[in-house]
């Protein structure tokens, strides 16, 4: 069997269209999905009949991959970030508007939060004295029907917002010098049993990783892939696949009185983060460097999740 890898796109219907070219003089049979699944050959029924099974497998598990976030860093060099940086400045300054909602801690070493929402969008800047995040999470929906948590739907619109906050960091003032940049994106996909997120994961698992056919419980598969960057720092790429266990918490408030009711609830996820981070640089990134590095990651993740079939969206400049 020969397979080329390429990369996967959104047909009609959210569903690649299939093509089957059948050459029975050679008793040979071309199998394509759309333009940009992996092209199959194989020389008889049986193994073409295997092969339809493992995709029609592979594309019924790709479309239920969704992000659940997003994430862009900066990490500062020596101590760490004075108090008298606010996020809901930063928030401003990043997003382009005040944010809805602003908490500064009075503890020093815990963080300071400013959120507010943008569209599907729900955004998130933290202040700790190590670091800075930007978080892209979905906000939550006006109607009940969004799983045991709201997950993002477009992957594309997820990268262009998270482009949109390395744009707005290459605008931000000085307000102290940044070691190391790092960025994130995690995908889940709910399921009902150890074996479904088993078997979930090894339909995205390359196979020169180890064997697609998991059996266990709580498996976890990490590796790094690290590369140099155009500006000569060098860039970790790391994947982990893995099984987890989620305990969502909800406040439902009661109108009369006000008192808020938790429900908990306990969800198995199959997951892959992608966890892009920079080595820390003397002196300091300018803020050139920084776009660079964050732009250069998030190419990678989307390259990164499009071949191991995460998401069906239609990303350009992969």
């Amino acid at each position: 069997m020969r397979i080329l890898q390429t990369h996967v796109s959104e047909a009609r219907h959210g569903a690649p269209d299939m093509l089957v070219h059948q050459t029975w003089a050679t008793r040979h049979l071309w199998f394509m999905i759309d333009r940009h699944i992996p092209v199959l050959w194989c020389s008889n029924r049986e193994t073409y009949s295997g092969l339809v099974r493992q995709l029609h497998l592979k594309m019924k598990t790709m479309s239920h991959w969704k992000p659940s976030q997003g994430r862009i860093t900066l990490m500062p060099e020596g101590l760490g970030f004075g108090t008298n940086i606010a996020p809901n400045d930063i928030f401003a300054q990043v997003w382009g508007g005040r944010p809805d909602s602003f908490q500064k801690n009075q503890n020093p070493l815990a963080p300071s939060v400013a959120q507010g929402t943008r569209g599907e969008f729900s955004l998130t800047c933290s202040i700790q004295p190590t670091r800075i995040d930007f978080v892209l999470t979905r906000a939550i929906p006006s109607d009940s029907d969004s799983g045991p948590f709201p997950l993002i739907e477009s992957t594309t619109n997820m990268f262009a917002q998270l482009d949109s906050v390395i744009s707005g960091i290459s605008k931000l003032e000085e307000f102290g010098r940044i070691a190391r940049v790092a960025a994130s994106v995690h995908f889940i996909q709910i399921a009902e049993s150890f074996a479904d997120a088993n078997s979930y994961l090894g339909g995205v698992l390359p196979e020169n990783y180890g064997p697609q056919t998991i059996d266990g419980e709580d498996f976890i598969l990490q590796v790094n892939h690290p590369s140099q960057t155009s500006v000569g720092l060098q860039l970790n790429g790391i994947i982990k696949w893995s099984v987890d266990r989620v305990r969502v918490v909800k406040l439902v408030v009661n109108r009369v009185g006000g008192s808020a009711n938790p429900e908990q609830l306990d969800v198995l996820a199959a997951t892959v983060t992608f966890d892009y981070n920079t080595m820390p640089k003397v002196g300091g990134l300018r803020r050139k460097e920084q776009a660079i590095l964050l732009t250069e990651a998030l190419t990678r993740m989307r390259a990164e999740a499009t071949m191991l079939a995460l998401t069906s969206d239609r990303m350009a400049n992969v």
